[in-house]
């Protein structure tokens, strides 16, 4: 007689499931909130595919960025969650061509957790700041303050199939990484981007979107940067934000000092510090 198989502990999350895991939300988290909530592309693993107490949310469906949601003291889900992320996880990495794999959590029990549960790979670790804005801080910058020859627009329908911009796929790129397709973000996410002969030099968009907060992305190609092309496009965004509702959210790591520059000069103010710890798979 066969000796009965050992119990699953760990189930994937069909997308019509998410909602069994609303009382998970950490609303600080905005990157697990939004998918959660259904908003933006990605994955839930849990201890119990009915009454989950514990988490693992793979963001976007492109990349292998984790967060961990939950009951940071389930000892049951930190002895199940290496051998799986090892096991399953490496495998559909390997499909997307992936060899690292990133993950925080909120707490400093989870961020223990991770180091214990994964000290043999060779962990490191990195510290992330986030900032966020309120509306009376926002230091505005006007499109009139753009040199001649730029051009502030709305990332719409029309823009993202304007076949003469000469770098389209670079934005169509941008959108698609964080949101899976263009008429996602089309539907829940926003953003503008500056123009320069036909070309987008600048952007700054929604890359994850919950009921509270809008995340922020934002890049300048490099031949462009110091001419405040960043602070105008995310003082842009800044106000769409604010128009509907939401709290602009600016996550980078502790060394990015340009984008610590530049959010500080439109007028966030630093909110807190969590840690990303990343290893390779």
């Amino acid at each position: 007689m066969r000796e009965k198989e050992e119990e699953k502990m760990i189930y994937e999350l069909k997308k019509n499931e998410f909602n069994k895991c609303t009382h998970l939300i950490d609303e600080n988290d905005p990157l697990a909130t939004a998918v959660i909530l259904g908003n933006n592309p990605g994955r839930i693993f849990v201890d119990d595919k009915d009454k989950p107490s514990t988490g693992l949310v793979w963001f976007k469906s492109d990349d292998i960025g984790f967060g961990l949601v939950g009951d940071g003291g389930n000892q049951t889900f930190q002895r199940e969650i290496g051998p799986f992320i090892e096991g399953y996880i490496k495998s559909e990495a390997k499909k997307i061509s992936w060899d690292w794999f990133e993950i925080g959590g909120t707490s400093p029990q989870w961020d223990q957790a991770v180091k214990d549960i994964f000290q043999h790979k060779g962990i490191e670790t990195d510290e992330q700041f986030v900032y966020t804005l309120r509306e009376s801080g926002h230091a505005a910058l006007q499109a009139h303050q753009l040199p001649s020859g730029y051009e502030l627009c709305e990332i719409s329908s029309s823009l993202l199939n304007a076949n003469e911009i000469e770098n389209l796929s670079f934005l169509q790129g941008k959108i698609t990484g964080y949101w899976g397709s263009i008429n996602q973000f089309l539907e829940k996410g926003f953003g503008y981007c500056i123009v320069h002969e036909q070309k987008v030099v600048s952007v700054c968009f929604s890359d994850f979107i919950t009921d509270k907060f809008s995340s922020t992305a934002i890049e300048t190609l490099k031949e462009y940067e110091g001419r405040k092309l960043a602070q105008i496009v995310a003082c842009a965004y800044v106000q769409a934000c604010f128009q509907r509702g939401l709290t602009p959210y600016w996550d980078c790591m502790k060394g990015n000092l340009p984008s610590q520059a530049v959010a500080e000069k439109v007028g966030f103010k630093r909110l807190r510090t969590y840690y990303v710890h990343y290893f390779k798979l």
